[in-house]
């Protein structure tokens, strides 16, 4: 088990080391965003291995069937990731005037919505109380 704690860390170390590294190549535009999705997808999955194997081998044994079953699950893994990543549009996409207004310079409590927050969702949706009631939440729920 320490083995497997171990192989995991380092695991874990050089894929964010590497996550790292893929980011900033990127954000300064030495590689472009299919090879950064890539690198970063292998090395999301690479993180997952060492406990991926270890909980096979436990639970199915060393074989043919738990190393085809480990190939598949990496496989989708890495191939969600790759499709998540390559959902997120790219710096040049991005339309900050229009996300200006979602993105505060300034925190909001837990307690209360901003003034512009809240003047824009009552305009949107009506009145806004500050925090429902139980009913209100209840009867908002589907039934």
């Amino acid at each position: 088990m320490l083995r497997v704690l171990t192989y995991q860390v380092i695991a874990v170390s050089l894929g964010s080391a590497s996550i790292g590294a893929a980011d900033w190549l990127y954000r300064r535009g030495r590689i472009r965003q299919r090879l950064h999705d890539l690198w970063v997808s292998a090395s999301s999955t690479a993180i997952c291995l060492p406990l991926l194997i270890w909980t096979t081998g436990v639970f199915l044994g060393i074989g043919v069937f738990s190393e085809a079953l480990i190939g598949a699950i990496a496989v989708m893994m890495f191939l969600w990731i790759y499709r998540s990543l390559r959902k997120v549009p790219t710096d040049q996409e991005l339309d900050w005037g229009t996300l200006s207004c979602y993105l505060s310079s300034q925190p909001v409590s837990s307690d209360s919505l901003g003034e512009d927050a809240a003047e824009e969702i009552s305009y949107l949706n009506g009145p806004v109380s500050r925090r429902p009631h139980r009913q209100q939440v209840e009867d908002a729920l589907p039934r």
